[in-house]
């Protein structure tokens, strides 16, 4: 694996090792838009004794990767969630994204974090020309308070690939929009969370 360059924030992969994620998370925190004062430890985590590791050695952030599936298949991340990240800042993307809703109904009924109210279900198009998944560049309506987008034209064209996506009961959590036949949640925050359904990376 990939060598940390300096401790800080500690990536926590949601697909397991050998998947190129350590790469993401580096590739995430190097990029000047997010305008960080940390870089990633790239630990790719499989295990409870790396969480424990990390709590013993609390980072400055998380940041939750990408991967395929629900919060069911992300494995030891939902719990060093649980463990690490009440004070932490968190970055979730994508996956790690859908990971914090209260309920996620891809395949089957399964419990998130809960750190936003709302559930995650099946990409729904008013038109038949939009295809699910929601694969490429789109464009992103943003709230002006949306601090990962200063910087950006006021409506980004970012890429997405998924099938799912949060519905938020609370649309003060709700940062940015795309339209794929319909409303789409591109991104929400809270106090020290930020979620991308998006890849930044």
């Amino acid at each position: 694996g990939l060598r940390p360059h300096v401790r800080g924030a500690v990536g926590i992969s949601t697909r397991g090792r050998d998947t190129g994620d350590a790469q993401i998370f580096i590739n995430l925190v190097d990029n000047p838009r997010l305008d960080h004062n940390f870089t990633v430890f790239a630990q790719v985590i499989t295990g409870m004794d790396t969480v424990d590791a990390i709590a013993a050695d609390p980072p400055d952030a998380l940041i939750l990767s990408p991967g395929p599936g629900g919060p069911q298949d992300s494995g030891v991340c939902m719990a060093a969630c649980t463990d690490l990240a009440p004070q932490l800042p968190v970055l979730g993307v994508c996956l790690g994204m859908q990971a914090m809703a209260r309920r996620s109904f891809e395949g089957g009924v399964y419990e998130g974090l809960g750190w936003f109210e709302g559930d995650v279900h099946l990409l729904q198009t008013s038109d038949p020309t939009f295809k699910v998944p929601h694969v490429g560049w789109n464009e992103v309506t943003c709230r002006p308070d949306f601090m990962l987008f200063e910087g950006l034209p006021p409506r980004p064209d970012l890429y997405f690939v998924h099938s799912y996506s949060m519905r938020c009961d609370d649309e003060l959590s709700v940062a940015a929009t795309c339209d794929h036949g319909g409303a789409v949640t591109a991104a929400v925050c809270r106090d020290t969370i930020v979620a991308t359904q998006f890849h930044p990376e």
